[in-house]
């Protein structure tokens, strides 16, 4: 009988275990992949992109030059910051689209611009949640180390949820810019350009940007989320480097 009893309980532990595995594995988060944002496929058409989305979020410039650009160099569609595409976080962000010149979708941008009353803690504290929503979204962020001496000496700091960026460290008016933060699943190779080392994305990506400048006493916060196809992928002429 207590051999029976000790093997009852054995099994009833490797149950409880099995099932703890279970749904720890369960519990993991599932991030979107980078294949867009919303509905916007990277790689879809034009045709059919500007047949689905509300052109009132472009300037009217931006649409009428698109037309007779696109099969010769590709072109972009871009919004006023007023014109709101979406909202994260209490964050409104416009958008912006980039074609090449077969007519394929190869970079989406959310931009979120304030001018005017609005100071450099705000912004990184923008720039910070609009890095929590991505992270909770798509993945995991980090930005290059490079291993060469950094021109600039950089400020540590932490987003609301705890996501580590570097920033250049401020002017005297309060002036900055941060590293570029990126998806932990891009995939990277170098090449060298001149005495230039480059960078090359392998696969699908996207990345998150700002800064925080004052213009004639007038304080700029930019923060942008930028997604991109690889870049072997033909770009819009006025994109290429």
């Amino acid at each position: 009988m207590a051999l029976l009893a000790a093997a009852s309980l054995a099994a009833c532990g490797e149950r409880h275990a099995d099932h703890t595995a279970k749904s720890s594995i369960d519990a993991a988060p599932a991030f979107k992949p980078i294949d867009g944002f919303n509905g916007l496929e990277l790689g879809g058409s034009f045709e059919k992109l500007i047949g689905n989305l509300d052109t009132s979020l472009f300037y009217p410039g931006s649409i009428a030059e698109c037309f007779p650009d696109l099969p010769l160099k590709g072109c972009r569609l871009l919004g006023p910051r007023e014109n709101v595409y979406t909202m994260r976080d209490a964050i409104p962000y416009s958008l912006s689209l980039a074609f090449n010149r077969r007519g394929f979708l190869t970079d989406i941008g959310l931009h979120f611009r304030r001018e005017g009353q609005i100071d450099d803690e705000q912004c990184r504290d923008i720039f910070g949640r609009t890095l929590d929503w991505v992270a909770s979204d798509f993945g995991p962020l980090d930005f290059r180390n490079s291993k060469a001496p950094a021109k600039e000496p950089l400020v540590w700091a932490k987003s609301p949820k705890g996501v580590t960026y570097a920033y250049g460290a401020p002017s005297r008016d309060g002036s900055f810019v941060t590293k570029f933060m990126r998806v932990k699943s891009l995939r990277e190779t170098t090449r060298k350009v001149g005495e230039e080392v480059r960078y090359y994305a392998l696969n699908r990506n996207l990345n998150v940007f700002a800064s925080f400048i004052m213009v004639d006493e007038n304080p700029i916060c930019s923060v942008d989320v930028t997604f991109a196809e690889p870049d072997a992928v033909e770009r819009a002429s006025w994109n290429n480097s």
